[in-house]
């Protein structure tokens, strides 16, 4: 079991339920009215506090923010990164690549670990 992160334009609905039946524990930032409108790094800041591994399509911001925390010298628990083939909607392939990156690396390696799902 990994604990994720789901960033605000990924449905909590129906990519967070089918992670969730795959046994991971999910936040999703689209299921809570308080979490609406955070900032980018208040997202990271979050699923720093609560050692969740990010799963995010915002590449241009995050990798930005999280390339700065690891030349800073502080740590982050991973972050999935989905490739621009996908559009948020591919709930099918977007669930599938995610849980192969889940699958492949085991939850107590993702201590900075920033990773790509792409299609199969």
């Amino acid at each position: 079991m990994t604990r994720l992160l789901l960033d605000a334009h990924l449905s909590g609905r129906a990519i967070g339920q089918a992670l969730r039946d795959r046994g991971h524990d999910i936040r999703s930032l689209d299921a809570e009215k308080n979490l609406e409108g955070l900032r980018d790094e208040d997202v990271l800041a979050l699923a720093i506090s609560e050692d969740r591994v990010l799963i995010t399509a915002n590449v241009a911001d995050f990798l930005p923010l999280l390339t700065t925390l690891i030349e800073s010298g502080r740590s982050h628990p991973g972050c999935i990164l989905l490739h621009n083939s996908f559009r948020n909607e591919d709930f099918g392939p977007l669930i599938s690549a995610i849980d192969r990156e889940l699958q492949e690396v085991p939850p107590d390696e993702w201590t900075d670990r920033v990773s790509w799902a792409r299609r199969s």
